[in-house]
């Protein structure tokens, strides 16, 4: 087994001369066989426990031996204790899940701390088929088919290669100790379950189901490998990242061959895949619909798709006094000043920029958020028009609707803000005093 574990460094992990691994070891048969199997290479490597203080004194007894056992071949050891049950319910979380967050927060500070190459974990075959299978029953998608990888950024699986039968051979044959950790032969655990229950019985249809798996969890990797480069592809050349959120085209978005990539990057921004399958893929859907996730809404316009993070109304009402300079919100800086030369020609036909004649202007003027309606007087029309009407007329899509500001003079609207000001607070050549607020932010 030595001599398959050293290929399988080299060929599948690519771990270098050079390269310095932290050992994740608990104390059971494989991580103990792991350490073993490290001993007897040219790596440099160390060991981390953690005591999650779950099963009292056996939780103890397993930190002892590996301390003992490290101390005697002069193995560097560093081990720490977590209250787990009590962070757990602090976190509203399993227990489980809190010695996940825990153990892995704990190993990448002691990989930063000590510069280690490598974090490595004893995971071997049936724990990748049960990874699988696990996800099957979830329902994981795509991604959750390709099962434990053999090296995913800093954290390498050197025993993915190995069965568990041949763990114990290893293990016994070379006297390694190792402690039984009880809560293995549980059922209450889902993986423990699918351990115990479900694949001796998929053993039963298939002997060599281990070796079967391995086969075809080496060619789901590599159909992963494609799909992640696929969907980078289409995430680099289809959408676009805005200031808040995302766009792409209405086409891609319901454009059935990009379907697949489509629901994959809604459920990483936090989307229901439920949601996503009953009603975000439908191209009957009418524009103007929206749709709420856990941390983006998804808003469909007439030519684009808006995914913008969700966030509460930003209430603005800020009162600008005649002296002022600038102008600071949340989100937005305006500049102010007063000038007496005419603007250029491509100046006013600036939107972010607005220069009113001061002398129509009563101070202070209000700067707040549009309301339904409101309305004003465009520049070049005689009549007055809604200002949800005049949005809705230059196509300004729904998720920037909500953002619109206005900017008034007493009870008048003299500037929709980085959109058009009022006729009746224009400037011509004989205006002698012009404020000229410009949105530079």
């Amino acid at each position: 087994m030595q001599k398959r574990f050293l290929t399988y460094l080299k060929s599948e992990i690519g771990l270098q001369s050079d390269h310095s691994v932290l050992l994740a070891v608990s104390g059971g048969i494989d991580s103990m066989t792991l350490m073993h199997l490290f001993e007897h290479t040219d790596f440099t490597f160390a060991v981390a426990h953690c005591n999650f203080q779950l099963r009292q004194k056996d939780s103890d007894g397993d930190e002892k031996m590996i301390y003992d056992y490290c101390k005697s071949k002069n193995i560097p050891f560093y081990s720490k204790r977590f209250k787990t049950k009590e962070i757990a319910r602090e976190r509203n979380i399993s227990t489980q899940m809190a010695a996940r967050e825990l153990r892995y927060t704990w190993f990448d500070t002691l990989l930063n701390e000590h510069a280690f190459d490598f974090l490595a974990t004893a995971h071997h075959a049936e724990d990748n088929l049960e990874t699988v299978l696990l996800n099957l029953v979830r329902g994981t998608g795509v991604r959750g088919l390709k099962g434990i990888l053999p090296k995913k950024g800093s954290l390498i699986r050197p025993l993915l290669f190995a069965e568990r039968s041949d763990i114990e051979a290893c293990a016994k044959a070379n006297g390694i100790v190792w402690r039984e950790d009880s809560s293995n032969s549980k059922t209450d655990y889902k993986r423990n379950f699918i351990r115990h229950k479900v694949t001796p019985l998929l053993l039963e249809l298939n002997p060599s189901l281990h070796k079967t798996f391995q086969h075809t969890a080496g060619r789901m990797a590599m159909v992963h490998d494609f799909y992640e480069s696929s969907f980078a592809s289409f995430k680099e050349q289809r959408i676009t990242v805005t200031n808040d959120g995302y766009s792409l085209n209405k086409v891609d978005f319901f454009n059935h061959s990009n379907r697949v990539f489509v629901n994959q990057w809604l459920e990483d921004i936090g989307f229901d895949y439920q949601l996503i399958k009953s009603a975000l893929l439908d191209p009957e859907i009418i524009s103007g619909s929206v749709f709420n996730g856990k941390d983006y809404s998804l808003l469909i316009d007439r030519e684009k798709v808006f995914v913008c993070r969700t966030e509460s109304q930003r209430l603005i009402e800020t009162f600008i006094d005649e002296n002022e300079q600038y102008i600071d919100l949340e989100g937005y800086r305006f500049r102010i000043e007063t000038i007496s030369e005419f603007p250029e020609k491509r100046d006013l036909q600036n939107q972010k920029q607005a220069f009113l004649d001061k002398a129509k202007l009563t101070f202070p003027l209000l700067i707040r958020n549009w309301k339904e309606g409101d309305r004003f007087k465009p520049f070049g029309m005689s009549g007055k028009k809604l200002v949800s009407d005049y949005l809705i007329d230059h196509k300004i899509p729904l998720h920037e609707k909500k953002k619109q500001l206005v900017l008034l003079s007493g009870d008048e609207i003299v500037w929709l803000v980085n959109q058009r000001i009022s006729n009746d607070f224009g400037i011509n050549k004989t205006t002698e005093s012009i404020l000229k607020i410009e949105l530079i932010v």
